[in-house]
């Protein structure tokens, strides 16, 4: 059988239920760069930002993707042969799928390739925004004393060679200077990572790097580069093949590089900018003073959530995030955890917003389409647990409250 392949020339082709962009992408103009092209930032950001540009018109705010690392080649390679396009299904508790063409990505490019090329896309004053996704591992932290983990040989390695970088930290050390001398200033740099206070440890650790390279840099960067926090919330399994096959029975298409989501989307952002920002409140993005609430509901609610569905659940067998949920016995050990040890010491947000998060959480969980893998959950889990369980156990023990399931998450954590 004969499949129309993603391209752009191709797009008038395609089966008239799949949305595409209505803008003309060769008038965007990239004024986000973010690093890390993984599915999570294709079904988060770049959606609500094609979503933005659909809606508003506004051209200044396309996307220029960079792949750090050497397996980002391939998904680089593959974005580039279908013009930066890739499609999005969204898939609905009730079975509904509902797929688009992704059009905000108007670049790609893969740093190792060509160091100096990110380092001045970094630098052009066009860039407005650069933001991450480069997973908690990325941040190069060290998970007891919370400092810079200098002696990282990839670190080493940015020391020793500068201008020939293989870490976020040197590329955007590389960046700043040269956005300094061609006075291509201010500048925010946004996390988007699972990461609590992701801008504050985001700077925290972008200084101290730069303190070893180039510590004249530092003032300038105090003063014409801000770091928002955020909170990003969208489940985003890795994508089966079995996705690419129904894009193919259903559609004719041939994507090789689709993503899948559900439908729920969240993105709650520090408005802490240096400079222009798109308006993505027109497409439900919330800007608010602290974010801290917000990310502490998550962390402690969803991500505490997915890791007893996790432990618990490959303890009992299971593969995937919904077949844990509907097993009656785990489920009531995840709703113990939320009623009795959770939510309790969640005193920031009011009790009626947690309710009706746990029951959006529990919907979400249940949902069998989307087909999580648990191995996804429990990946990294020992980096993972002191954010996600701990606090809760910490909190509970000063209220003489039980814990009770934190403990079992452990145990099968150990098993």
């Amino acid at each position: 059988m004969q499949y129309i392949k993603l391209k752009t020339d191709n797009l008038s082709q395609l089966n008239p239920t799949i949305q595409t962009p209505q803008y003309n992408r060769s008038e965007l103009k990239a004024g986000i760069v973010h690093i890390g092209v993984g599915n999570f930032h294709r079904a988060h950001q770049a959606y609500i930002i094609d979503k933005y540009i659909q809606q508003s018109g506004d051209k200044n705010w396309g996307i220029c993707a960079v792949g750090l690392l050497p397996f980002d080649e391939l998904i680089c390679t593959a974005l580039n042969e279908q013009n930066c396009l890739f499609s999005l299904s969204i898939k609905k508790e009730d079975g509904s799928i509902n797929t688009s063409v992704i059009g905000s990505i108007v670049e790609c490019l893969y740093a190792p390739e060509n160091p100096n090329k990110v380092i001045e896309k970094l630098a052009d004053k066009q860039t407005k925004i650069i933001t991450l996704t480069i997973t908690e591992g990325g941040y190069n932290v060290d998970a007891n004393t919370g400092e810079f983990l200098m002696n990282n040989p990839t670190i080493q390695s940015d020391l020793v060679s500068p201008k020939n970088p293989k870490t976020i930290y040197g590329y955007l050390t590389q960046a700043l200077l040269l956005r300094k001398k061609n006075g291509n200033n201010p500048i925010t740099i946004q996390s988007c990572d699972n990461v609590q206070h992701n801008g504050n440890v985001l700077k925290k650790m972008l200084l101290t790097f730069i303190e070893r390279v180039s510590p004249d840099l530092i003032p300038w960067v105090n003063e014409y580069v801000s770091f928002p926090n955020s909170m990003v919330d969208r489940i985003t399994p890795a994508t089966a093949q079995s996705d690419k096959d129904y894009l193919k029975e259903k559609y004719s298409l041939e994507d090789t590089c689709p993503v899948v989501a559900e439908s729920f989307f969240q993105w709650i952002i520090e408005d802490d900018f240096k400079g222009e920002r798109p308006a993505l409140e027109q497409v439900g993005v919330q800007y608010v003073e602290d974010v801290s609430p917000y990310e502490n509901m998550k962390l402690r609610l969803l991500n505490a959530g997915h890791s007893i569905l996790g432990f618990i659940g490959k303890s009992a067998g299971h593969n995937f995030i919904h077949e844990a949920m509907n097993d009656p016995e785990i489920k009531a050990n995840l709703l113990r955890f939320y009623h009795e040890e959770a939510v309790p010491n969640i005193k920031d947000i009011d009790q009626e917003t947690l309710k009706n998060y746990v029951a959006t959480l529990i919907k979400r969980f249940g949902n069998a389409h989307i087909k999580d893998t648990l191995d996804r959950i429990v990946a990294g889990s020992s980096a993972k647990i002191p954010k996600f369980i701990m606090p809760t156990i910490a909190a509970q023990i000063e209220a003489g409250g039980s814990v009770e399931i934190s403990a079992k998450v452990f145990a099968s954590w150990y098993h």
